[in-house]
């Protein structure tokens, strides 16, 4: 053992360059030489770079001696560094960058020496940035101001390193940045970034109002600039009046008032903003631009507008922002009550055959027809929208509003229909093809009664100009009489006698053999089910002539006359017809389940209504807009409609009624149409419906023909004798029908012989 020992000591005292290849060490680095390190960026005085840590392991059987220098500006330190790494063993370099300076282009180099052989010096080039730190100042460190003065402050970037200003944060309430610089913005090496404030407002806490300006650079670094605004007013301002009584307003329409808020002191004010509290459904801020300055002893006005929602009355408030620390917020209060319009229309208007020819437009020119639109409501009607939807649009142009034949609005103009009045909205028709001939669109109506239609459909045709001839037989009006009954507890035995002699109307209507429909409704026109038909129990509340026998239809029309004496004591026979007629035009705009109505009004019929009550009428429609809404039931066309009564005759009392008033609007009512005004003192009602049957089913001498009529094309015949316009007969083109002028008996034949009308 110690020969072998000496052995070793023998060879170990050997001089390097014999043995090495016996024994030596295996130097082992990672990263491998070569490799970058790259250090963080370095801001001189405010950053530091973190160190790289290269290991080194001597895989060999000999110590491991290391060595190290830097190439390069002397910026860089070996921390940490294993001189003698014996076989087997690990350890680390650590490498630190410590700037003082900038860092130029030069190249700087980590070299490693070593007694591994093949390993003698390896090197790792270092990525080293280091750079001074950005000097920003801003000038003036002060500034005073008044309300709305601006001012520059001057950003300078004193140092050698350019400035990149990151952020730029003060009191937005108090103050603002006048076109400030998009961010981020750089400022050069001794150049200079002007910054402009305005002082936007007084505040309206106490004490001196110095808000900061902070400028953050990209090293975090903070500049502050103190800016003191104006000081705050005490007690200056008040607002006037302290509540606003809004009139009474229609749906639809605005009403604008002012506040005046006043200043009493010798600088000016401010109102910051305004606000509605409460009530903003219905009130709101007007057109005022804020903030607004109210002069030093003067006064501004502010706008507010009210905008009706509630026929129960609006109630709200409204607050005034002030710069006033002692009255920072001034309170209106505002009150108003909106009033309900109502529109009555039509369904659905027809503009009838136009000539087409192949062209479109059509080289036969256009029709133009009239859709009534009454104004039925407690205020007057705004229409502030006429739009078409469908694919037929094009051929069909809205021209505008007449009132009393006189121009009330133009196409794009808000239409206002004064209440109880009647407005004619015009709409031209020119067809776009021949084929199919029929022309639909949907027109939406923009109108401010809720409950009210708002959709008509347009109709019209491309006509054959062709010669055609029509015929038709004389028969007895078809006929859809509405009976609208007093329903209030004084119309009991009026009531009874209607019940008795309604098998009357009945029998005349059978004998003739007569096509009739009937229903009655209550003579209210409030309330949820207002003109809504009623019939029997169980029973169909329309009541047709084929339903059964004569005798069990006389009961039946009978029991329908019994409609009930829980109703109020103010009574509407014609405005519960009206309703009535309402919902049958627009069953789409109820309840489907409960939209019975819609069962009663034929396209071809004579509208006959009779309407009975002991006082009178309390509908809110004048009597000519009630007819006219009548008469538009059937396309405006006066010989399609009867209006009947059964009332209080004026001047007279009835003995058996204490409650009776005089019917003064229900005689002018029959007076206007041309019907009869029936007595209900009498006892016997009996030959009152027969006389109404007589009324309603007269032999028709109206003949409506399909087409487009060139009138001196036209031929009538009547059993083959050819009528004389005139004389005989009258041709009415825009409802394209034929009237004679006496009636003809029944069973006749009326034949009409015409060639198609070009509208030129």
């Amino acid at each position: 053992m110690r020969a072998r020992g000496l052995g070793l000591l023998l060879l170990l005292g050997c001089e390097e360059g014999a043995q090495i290849g016996q024994l030596r060490p295996s130097m082992i680095l990672d990263p491998p030489p070569g490799t970058p390190l790259g250090f963080d960026p370095v801001v001189i005085g405010l950053s530091a770079a973190g160190p790289r840590i290269i290991e080194v392991s001597n895989d060999g059987a000999a110590s491991l001696q290391l060595g190290w220098r830097v190439e390069g500006p002397d910026q860089v330190r070996v921390s940490s560094f294993p001189k003698n790494l014996e076989a087997g063993r690990t350890g680390e370099i650590w490498v630190r960058f410590e700037p003082v300076s900038p860092t130029g282009t030069e190249a700087t180099r980590l070299i490693l020496e070593s007694n591994d052989p093949e390993q003698a010096e390896v090197s790792y080039p270092l990525e080293l940035s280091a750079r001074e730190p950005c000097r920003l100042s801003a000038w003036p460190e002060y500034l005073r101001f008044q309300v709305g003065q601006e001012a520059d402050i001057g950003l300078l970037a004193a140092g050698s390193a350019p400035c990149e200003v990151r952020s730029l944060r003060l009191d937005e309430e108090l103050f603002a940045l006048v076109d400030p610089p998009e961010l981020p913005v750089v400022i050069g090496p001794g150049q200079e970034l002007p910054i402009r404030v305005r002082h936007l407002q007084r505040t309206g806490r106490p004490g001196v109002p110095v808000r900061e300006l902070l400028i953050r650079d990209q090293d975090g670094q903070e500049v502050k600039v103190e800016l003191e605004g104006a000081y705050p007013l005490f007690n200056c301002v008040s607002a006037f009046p302290e509540k606003i009584l809004f009139p009474d307003t229609t749906l639809g329409f605005v009403v604008n008032r002012n506040i005046t808020v006043t200043n009493r002191c010798n600088e000016p004010a401010a109102v910051t903003s305004m606000a509605v509290f409460f009530g903003y459904h219905a009130f709101v801020v007007g057109g005022t631009a804020l903030p607004a300055v109210v002069p030093a002893l003067g006064a501004i006005d502010v706008a507010i507008q009210y905008r009706p929602f509630d026929d129960g009355g609006d109630v709200g408030s409204v607050f005034i922002n002030t710069d006033d620390s002692a009255r920072p917020r001034l309170e209106t209060i505002l009150e108003g009550k909106a009033i309900y319009p109502g529109l009555r229309t039509l369904p659905s208007l027809d503009l009838g055959p136009v000539g087409f020819t192949g062209s479109v437009p059509s080289s036969c020119g256009s029709r133009v027809g009239r859709l009534p639109v009454w104004s039925t409501g407690r205020g007057p009607l705004l229409i502030d929208g006429v739009t078409f939807n469908g694919p037929d649009a094009t051929a069909f142009e809205y021209l505008g509003a007449e009132l009393d034949q006189q121009p009330l609005a133009g196409p794009g103009e808000d239409l206002i229909v004064p209440v109880g009045r009647k407005a004619e909205l015009l709409f031209r028709f020119r067809p776009l093809r021949a084929d199919p001939a029929r022309h639909s669109v949907r027109v939406e109506l923009h109108h401010y009664d809720f409950n009210g239609p708002r959709f008509v459909e347009l109709v019209g045709r491309a006509a054959d100009l062709s010669p055609r001839s029509e015929s038709q037989v004389v028969a007895p009006e078809k006929v859809d009489l509405l009976v609208a009954v007093d329903d209030s507890r004084s119309m009991q035995a009026e009531q009874e006698r209607l019940v008795v002699a309604a098998a009357n109307f009945v029998s005349y209507a059978d004998g003739l053999g007569a096509d009739y429909q009937l229903a009655a409704t209550p003579g209210e026109n409030s309330g949820s089910r207002a003109g809504e038909l009623r019939g029997c129990v169980r029973q169909d509340p329309v009541l047709r002539s084929i339903d059964g026998t004569t005798i069990e239809k006389g009961d039946r029309f009978g029991c329908m006359m019994r409609t009930g004496r829980r109703g109020d004591d103010q009574q509407s026979a014609l405005g519960a017809a009206a309703l009535a007629l309402k919902r049958a035009l627009f069953p789409t705009a109820q309840d489907p389940s409960t939209a019975i109505n819609a069962r009663f009004l034929r396209p071809d019929t004579r509208l006959v209504i009779f309407a009975a009550s002991d006082e009178d009428d309390a509908s809110r429609e004048t009597i000519p807009a009630l007819l006219d809404y009548f008469r538009a039931a059937r396309g405006g066309r006066a010989d399609r409609v009867q209006v009947h009564a059964l009332a209080g005759t004026p001047g007279q009392t009835c003995a058996d009624d204490p409650f009776l008033n005089p019917g003064v609007r229900y005689q002018a009512m029959t007076t206007l149409a041309g019907g009869a005004f029936y007595e209900i003192c009498q006892a016997d009602y009996g030959p009152y419906l027969t006389d109404l049957a007589t009324r309603a089913f007269v032999p028709s001498g109206v003949f409506t023909l399909s087409g487009s009529v060139d009138p001196p094309s036209l031929r009538v015949e009547l059993d083959g004798t050819v009528l004389s316009p005139g004389p005989d007969y009258r041709y009415d083109p825009d409802a394209r029908t034929v009237s004679l002028v006496v009636a003809p008996a029944l069973g006749q034949v009326m034949t009409a012989s015409y060639r198609g009308e070009c509208l030129r």
